[in-house]
Parts: C-alpha cells; structure tokens; sequence
C-alpha cells in the first residue's frame, strides 16, 4: 500500500500500518486500508473454497459410506436434542437440525451433470445430496458406481465452511469432523471467557455465557449439527476479539468488526446471525467502559462504539453476502441469479406452510415463547436473570449513582440488534424457531452481563454506606417525631 512505505524499517512499517488501521493518517488512508482489508479476505475466501473442492471426492464417498455402515450418521432429519420438548404450540421442538448436518457433509460430492465440470465451478455450485433421508440412500448409491436419484445446489455459493469437513472427511470421516467442530467449540468458549474474564471481569462472562448455555440445546450441537456448533464457536472467537477491539479507535472498530461479520458469513450457514451481531457488539462496548476504569467514559463514547461496532459488523457480513452473490451469478449465470432474488423475496416477505405470522413483533414472540415453553431451564434463567437486573438497579439508585443506567443501557444495547435481525428476517426467524430461539436467552445474557458491568462501579462499600446512611436518616425522623 503507498501509504506505508516498503523503505521503512519493519517495525516502523508495523506502526505506520496500524495508524492508517486506527484514522490517524487520514481518512482517505483508511478508506484504502478498508478496501485492501475486504479484497484481501474475499480472496481468501475464494481460495479456501477452492481448496476444499479439490478434495477428491471419492475418499469422501467412502468414508461417508463407511460411517453410514458404523451408523455414525443415518437417514433422520430431525434427531432429538435431548434437552428441549414438543408442545401443542411447538410440535417440532427438543429435536436437532441434522437436516443441514447432512446437506454441510455432502456438498461437493455430487458430480456435475451437466458435465461441465471444473474446480472453480464446483466448488461456487454447492451440489449437495439433500437431507439425511436422501444423502445416505445418494451416498450408498455412488459408492456403489451408480448416479444418485437427485442432486441439489445451494447456487448462490453458500459453502465457505467447506474448508473444514471436506479434508476431515476425506481423511477420517464424520466423527473427525466432529471431534474438531467439538474443540473449536469449546475452545471458542473459552477464549470468549478468558478474554471477558480479562478485560471486562468474570462475573460479566458468567452473565453473558450462562444464559445461552443453560438453555438452549447448543451442548448436543457438535454430535448431530456440527454446522451450529462451528457457527457458535467462531463466533465465541469473535467475541474476544470484540473485547480486544474495545480500546481501539472507532475506525480501528469498524474495520475490525467488519472483519469479524465477513469470517462469520463465510463460515455460517444463516444459522445464527443475530446472536453473533450482538455478542460481538457488546464485547466491544463493555470492554471500552471497563478499560477506563473510571466514570470519566462518556456516554457518547460507549454509543459511538456502540454504533461503530454494529455497522462495521452488518457492512462486512452483508459486503460479503453481495460479493458470494456477484461470484456465483458470474460462475453459474442466469440460474444463480434467479435462486438468489427468490430467496430474497421469500426471507423478506414469504410464507411457508402457515409457519409465518405477519405482524410487527411476532417473530420475537414467538422465538420467545418457542424459548420459554419448551425449554426446561428456560424459566429458571428469565427468574433469575430478572432477579440480577433488579439487584443491579437497585444497588446503584441506593448508591445514588443513577447515571450508571445509562451506561447500562448503552452497554445493553445490543439486544435491539437481536430484535431487529427477528423482525427483518420474520420468515427465516418464524420458519427455524427451533433454532433461531436462541437468540432469545443471548439477549437475556447480554441485558444481565449488562447490569452487572455497572454494578462492579457501584462497589459493595458504597451500598453499606448507603443503607446505613438510609438507616440514620430514617432514625433520626423518628426521633424527630418522637419529640
């Protein structure tokens, strides 16, 4: 890049760089460095796409049919979760999306039949098998020589996680790809609560992380939908990169988060958008008042972050989504073309089998209802959550120190994003409760880490001297009236 030049020295170089990355050289600097960022990433993602198409898929096919043989995998869409249960309102619920599961393992595998074949097309068409109940029958079917019955595309290059499961199941089959979903779950975890832990404090990664983790089926996810718990993890990585973003400048921010949006959207398969957007947004925002340490933290520095966050975040997940849709329509044509306005129209506005209620407000409803009525540990966390937000507010009006609320509610703010993304996408939202529901209790995480980031600045001190203070006050009327 002109702007920093390859004469100088490279630790010179390094910090020429990351002022450029944090506005202190100029906005049109900035402007350049957001523009190599993005080409640069949307290169990557092109080739790590690449890569995993060139996979042979015959190692693939065996190993597939091998595991299909161990009933590693079989022919059931919807397995039962373990933890969630039916209702009359939600028939469908407590059971895990291994619909997706099967349609992630057998992308690429289907030959073109069209014959016009070639690495770059393959690996932007998405063939897939189809859902367990039609890839295992598919898989059996080309591991003995023969077609399969039908082959499926996701034509609008919807594949990025390919990277993974295609060279693991090449090499060692399904329970590989499940073994490393499952470690980068965990360690996504981990890394979320060290980093929080860190910068923020561990009773604010308690409050966040719980609620999602208590009650939802996240935990079963790497056995049976190890595209959900390799979404999850990535974004537990995120986060921790939000917390490192906080004390940056807002467009260090920006071109941060849009960078955390676009790995996200490459690697999810639209499973959990919201949640992440929002878990992102408040490591950020929570990490910048903690960092100063003081009540000196203006209120129109946390909701700059607050914004720079979110808009950087949504830019690089949907730049992305424009630029996959570009890549496919150039490599497939007028067919991809026609898939992606559909599926457009249909997430915007569509029905589906009566499982979209229109209205403004209902897909939160109902994730939330989804959520509370069929999950048993639900109502323990919304108790309990409740109970910590009133604790919260109330130490901190007894400490008299009511402008802690606001920062609260800018701390907090990221669950409009949840409420937002519900109500945009209502189809996709209404027609996966049975997923999507979780973005309910991330909510909840995120309002109770919320109050007690406050409350560490309301200290235990502070609430003694000021009930005792209260105690004094209150004597001393009596003992006025008294007299």
């Amino acid at each position: 890049m002109t702007a920093v030049p390859a004469s100088l020295p490279t630790p010179r170089r390094r910090h020429a760089a990351a002022a450029i990355v944090r506005g202190q050289r100029g906005f049109a600097r900035w402007i350049v460095a957001l523009l190599v960022v993005y080409v640069a990433i949307q290169g990557l993602f092109v080739l790590a796409t690449v890569t995993a198409a060139a996979v042979p898929n015959d190692a693939i096919v065996a190993s597939l049919q091998k595991d299909a043989e161990w009933r590693l995998w079989d022919t059931t869409d919807y397995p039962l979760d373990g933890v969630g249960h039916p209702t009359e309102r939600f028939p469908f619920a407590g059971i895990t999306d291994s619909f997706t599961e099967c349609i992630a393992l057998t992308i690429g595998v289907p030959p073109d039949p069209s014959g016009d074949s070639g690495i770059v097309r393959d690996s932007i068409a998405g063939r897939h098998l189809g859902t367990c109940s039609t890839a295992l029958p598919a898989i059996s079917a080309l591991a003995a020589g023969a077609e399969p019955e039908a082959v499926y595309t996701y034509n609008r290059y919807w594949n990025g996680f390919t990277i993974l499961p295609r060279p693991l199941l090449a090499l060692e089959g399904v329970a590989a790809v499940r073994l490393a979903v499952g470690l980068i779950f965990l360690g996504g975890i981990v890394t979320a609560a060290i980093a929080l832990t860190r910068r923020v404090s561990p009773w604010v990664a308690t409050g966040l992380l719980v609620p999602l983790l208590a009650s939802t089926n996240l935990a079963t996810q790497p056995l049976h939908g190890f595209s959900h718990a390799l979404s999850f993890g990535i974004m537990m990585f995120a986060v921790a990169w939000g917390v490192r973003l906080g004390r940056e400048t807002l467009p260090a921010i920006i071109l941060g988060a849009s960078v955390a949006g676009a790995v996200f959207n490459f690697i999810d398969f639209l499973l959990n958008p919201p949640v992440a957007w929002a878990l992102f947004v408040f490591a950020v925002v929570a990490a910048r008042w903690q960092s100063r340490r003081s009540d000196s933290v203006g209120l129109r520095g946390l909701w700059g972050a607050a914004g720079a966050s979110a808009l950087g975040w949504i830019a690089g997940y949907s730049l992305t989504w424009v630029t996959r849709w570009m890549i496919a329509v150039a490599t497939l044509g007028e067919s991809a073309w026609q898939e992606i306005l559909g599926v457009i129209s249909t997430r915007l506005q569509g029905q589906y089998e009566d499982l979209v209620t229109p209205g403004l407000g209902q897909s939160t409803l109902r994730n939330a209802l989804f959520w509370f009525g069929t999950i048993p540990t639900a109502r323990f966390v919304l108790i309990t959550a409740v109970l910590v937000v009133a604790v919260c507010v109330v130490v901190v009006l007894v400490t008299r120190r009511p402008r802690l609320l606001l920062v609260a509610l800018a701390i907090g703010s990221p669950v409009v994003l949840v409420v937002l993304w519900l109500e945009l996408l209502s189809n996709h939202s209404q027609i996966h409760v049975f997923f999507v529901y979780r973005a309910i209790p991330a909510a909840i995480g995120i309002a109770v880490a919320a109050a007690i980031v406050v409350l560490a600045k309301a200290r235990p001190i502070d609430v003694v001297g000021a009930t005792e203070a209260v105690a004094l006050a209150t004597a001393t009327s009596r003992d006025r009236v008294d007299t």
